[in-house]
Formats: structure tokens, sequence, C-alpha cells
């Protein structure tokens, strides 16, 4: 991106693509556009990963805020499934996950008609004028996905407090397990570590409490 353009986003978007070049293009011009952010855009195709089960620990291991899909993924590539079932998949153990298709057939019905895993399509044919929009779209999309995550992690955490307390009911025990497999593990362990610290602090005022009521106990 252009180093002299101030920053005040940092995230990262993957772009799957069976056609490298095309996404790599697509790549270039997001990153030219003239707005205050800072994204990361990272290409992957198909081939880079074993079956369709794997996209899961590549978004895990980027941290990735937004995917933006190929329709016609089998095209120059091995993949046996489309960026809707892609999307399907993802959006199975995803639900927050802002999820776009970039493709040069948006005008193809079945998008409209089964899209209902993704949030927008955007037209590749038309990317090189439209590039600050689709831009806006994804921040918008990442944006709402930042702000879901936040409050889900914020339960996340009271669920763990709570579970430090007493036994969580099978409806929390199960809600917390979803809410885990949303966010991933990096946000399950900063939970936990918060969790821990509150229950170490408690646990330091219950022993300071009693201190207490002991010296004012000799006092009398």
């Amino acid at each position: 991106m252009n180093g002299e353009r101030s920053r005040s986003i940092a995230v990262t978007v993957l772009i799957i693509d069976d056609d490298r070049r095309e996404a790599e293009n697509a790549a270039s011009y997001f990153e030219q556009t003239p707005l205050d952010v800072d994204i990361r855009f990272v290409v992957k195709s198909p081939d880079d990963v074993e079956n369709l089960a794997n996209w899961l620990q590549v978004i895990e291991d980027l941290s990735v805020s937004a995917v933006l899909l190929d329709h016609l993924l089998g095209q120059s590539s091995g993949a046996s499934y489309t960026g809707l079932e892609l999307a399907d998949s993802l959006r199975d153990v995803k639900p927050l996950l802002p999820l776009f298709i970039l493709t040069k057939y948006a005008s193809d019905e079945r998008l409209e008609s089964n899209g209902f895993s993704v949030d927008d399509v955007l037209d590749k044919e038309r990317l090189r004028q439209n590039a600050a929009a689709y831009v806006t779209r994804i921040l918008r999309g990442i944006g709402r996905y930042e702000e879901a995550k936040s409050n889900r992690a914020k339960h996340l955490g009271d669920l763990i407090s709570l579970s430090l307390a007493r036994e969580l009911s099978s409806e929390e025990k199960l809600e917390l397990n979803t809410i885990r497999s949303e966010l991933g593990l990096p946000v399950l362990l900063r939970q936990l570590d918060l969790a821990d610290e509150a229950h170490t602090n408690l646990e330091s005022q219950k022993e300071l409490l009693a201190s207490l009521r002991r010296l004012l106990g000799e006092t009398k």
C-alpha cells in the first residue's frame, strides 16, 4: 500500500480465486483506493489447500476479517466446489464473518437465487471504477463483524466467569461452545485470562476481608 497515506484501520481480507493474477490485480485496485484504511489483502488459490474443510484453518491462521470468493473456483484449479459452496461451508462455522463473491459472472441468476450465505456480490468487470465503493462495503461488513465479535466475546467472558462461580446449565454450556467456535481459540484464551485474573482478584479480596474481620475481632 501507499506508505504516504495515514492508516486508521488494520485488517486482513482473504481473496480466494483460482486465477491468481486476477486476484492480485483486484487486491492492487483495492489497495489503491483513496481511503484512510490499512487493509492487507492476501491471495490464496484452491490449490493452496488440501480440501474445502482446510479453509477454516487458513482463516484462523491469518486472523481474517472478511473473505472475497471467486464463484467458479474450479476453472483454473482442482477445486470441486464453487465460491457459493465454500461460502455455505464457512457460514456454518463462522456465522458472523463477512463473505463476498467477487466474480466476472455477477449477473448469474444462481448467485441471486442461491447466495444466501454471502453478504454481497461484487462485479470483477467493474472493479476498476468501483474499487472504492467495494472497499467501503467490505469495511462496513467488517465493522459490523468486529462489533458483533466484541459483544459475543463479552458474553463469552461472562459465561466463563459464571462457570467459576457455579456449574453452567446445559443451555449455557451449549452457548459457550457455540461462541467459542464462532470466535476461535485466540479470543477464548484472552477471555480465559481475563476471567482467571478477575477470579484471582476476587479471591484476594475475600482473603483481605477475612483478615480485616479477624483484626476487628482481636481489637474488641
